[in-house]
């Protein structure tokens, strides 16, 4: 019996069962290649963030992480996606008055 495939633009063949592992690992390859976003920042601004996510329970807007760790909201806005992107945090978005996006850690 064989196996159902495809075949990639290099014309390799890619069994069915394998897809989801190849697509993972173009993911670690662009995470690898991108490297580590944390890494970019102070180490001293990274803890900070990171330890203001902890006390708002891993939910986070820009505005809190900057009023938290008192750096500038362009400041924290970078910091916050470089952690979401080391961590494959996701926003949350609200729709309604009052609301704001936030990061899920």
């Amino acid at each position: 019996m064989t196996q159902a495939s495809r075949t990639n633009h290099s014309g390799t063949r890619i069994p069915s069962s394998s897809r989801g592992e190849v697509s993972q690992g173009i993911e670690a390859a662009i995470r690898q290649e991108l490297g580590m976003q944390s890494n970019r920042l102070l180490d001293t601004t990274c803890e900070r963030v990171e330890s203001s996510i902890e006390r708002l329970r891993f939910r986070a807007t820009v505005g809190d992480v900057a009023a938290a760790t008192g750096l500038k909201l362009n400041e924290a806005e970078d910091a916050l996606k470089a952690l979401a992107f080391d961590s494959q945090a996701v926003l949350q978005v609200w729709h309604g008055r009052g609301q704001a996006s936030k990061w899920l850690f």
